[in-house]
């Protein structure tokens, strides 16, 4: 299956201390990317004013609470051996940063292959979305250039206090990810002819999982099960226009389409991705590091649980857009990221630290009331015994003060235990 183009978006994040330094970036050859005032306002009459504030900075509006892009262009050929089978060339494009609010830091590698076979495709984006190991005498030098920069820039603004760890293995940036083994994935693929529906869903599928082409008709031990295969398209598939189709899943989202306007390809990436899919992404990242940091308990819950209002109220939109299809798009991106299994997981973390605190005030609301019981019984015990002299002097009937109030003690503290134990034995019953 020969592909007419095709897109891909490689993404990942980690954890930064501070803000991006434009001056230091701008002399490496970075640009700050700034959206139009008219861009802005057109932008806004599709999606929510708060959305569009956070996807997009102009010259005059931007602040912490949205996110800051840096570009830089390369068009660098890449050339990797396709696990040993075919030597293929592909074209990183450029490269984004995108200073994210919470002290996240995501950045993009593009990709554009074009007339390419789509097994082709499948195949080098299986070896170079697997950033734990890369065999440098498989892919060319210029993709590790690209790689190197990224993890300057990751010695420069990681933030230590994460868990993400510095792996010291050549072959290996799993520090450029925070959490996972790969790249998540946004990916456009247009088909160069027309496929019949149940080759394009096959396609789909195949180019989502980067799966060798054909592996879903196969019958081979290594070929996906047609029961998975098919409950993967029925859960995850968005098809709205009979020219496209999208697939959403945890590790990438694919759109193949065929007899594609260049508008589309073009609003595919500029809001889908851009907006969309990495605004999804922030949230995903964030709510699964601070599930994280709740599980290792190295925060104040108190803290935490105030950052994370915080980051709902300014950051997780009810709405982002007036139509239909943006709001699809994101229902389907959320689902594949499984961001609201995330939630749920930091809810029930929480409740279950609400619980733990009410138990432990409950428990020290206890002894203080047992405390406060015991003052008052023996206020109680010295009344009485104070009452009982005044009326029969111990001295005249015991021949001695003390004896006298100590008597009176052990018959309360006798007849207190017979009330105890009486009680006790009532409930067990």
């Amino acid at each position: 299956m020969i592909l007419k183009t095709h897109i891909s978006y490689l993404c990942g994040y980690f954890a930064s201390s501070c803000d991006l330094q434009q001056s230091k970036l701008e002399t490496e050859g970075w640009e700050r990317i700034f959206c139009t005032d008219k861009e802005f306002d057109i932008y806004d009459n599709y999606y929510y004013p708060e959305f569009v504030a956070f996807c997009h900075q102009t010259a005059l509006r931007h602040g912490n609470k949205s996110v800051a892009k840096y570009h830089k262009k390369l068009n660098s050929p890449v050339t990797l051996s396709l696990f040993g089978r075919k030597m293929h060339s592909v074209t990183v494009t450029d490269v984004t940063l995108y200073n994210m609010p919470c002290q996240l830091l995501l950045y993009s590698i593009r990709i554009e292959q074009t007339d390419v076979d789509a097994d082709d495709v499948t195949a080098s984006l299986a070896i170079l979305r697997n950033i734990t190991h890369y065999d440098r005498n498989a892919i060319s030098k210029e993709w590790f250039d690209i790689i190197d920069m990224l993890d300057a820039i990751h010695a420069e603004y990681y933030s230590h206090n994460t868990a993400a760890q510095k792996n010291n293995d050549n072959d290996s940036y799993q520090q450029l990810i925070e959490n996972g083994n790969k790249f998540k994935i946004f990916q456009i693929a247009l088909t160069a002819s027309p496929i019949d529906h149940e080759a394009r869903e096959q396609l789909l599928f195949e180019i989502g999982t980067a799966a060798p082409i054909g592996s879903c008709s196969t019958t081979s031990p290594d070929g996906t099960s047609r029961e998975y295969y098919t409950s993967i398209l029925a859960q995850n598939k968005l098809s709205v226009f009979n020219n496209w189709t999208a697939l959403s899943l945890l590790d990438s989202f694919t759109i193949i389409g065929h007899e594609v306007k260049p508008w589309q390809v073009s609003n595919w990436q500029s809001d889908y991705f851009e907006m969309i899919y990495l605004h999804a992404l922030f949230r995903k990242f964030y709510i699964y590091r601070t599930n994280l940091l709740f599980r290792q308990g190295t925060c104040r819950t108190s803290q935490l649980v105030n950052r994370f209002i915080d980051f709902e109220h300014f950051y997780c939109f009810n709405k982002i857009s007036y139509n239909f299809l943006p709001l699809e798009i994101q229902k389907a991106i959320d689902k594949g990221l499984e961001i609201n299994d995330e939630k749920k997981q930091i809810y029930h973390l929480i409740e279950q630290d609400n619980n733990q605190q009410e138990k432990m005030s409950d428990k020290k609301m206890n002894n203080i009331l047992i405390y406060l019981t015991f003052l008052t019984l023996f206020s109680t015990l010295w009344d009485c015994a104070s009452l009982l002299d005044s009326v029969l002097p111990y001295e005249a009937v015991v021949g001695n003060a003390i004896n006298g109030y100590r008597i009176v003690t052990y018959i309360f503290i006798a007849v207190t235990a017979v009330i105890i134990f009486i009680n006790r034995k009532r409930k067990k019953q």
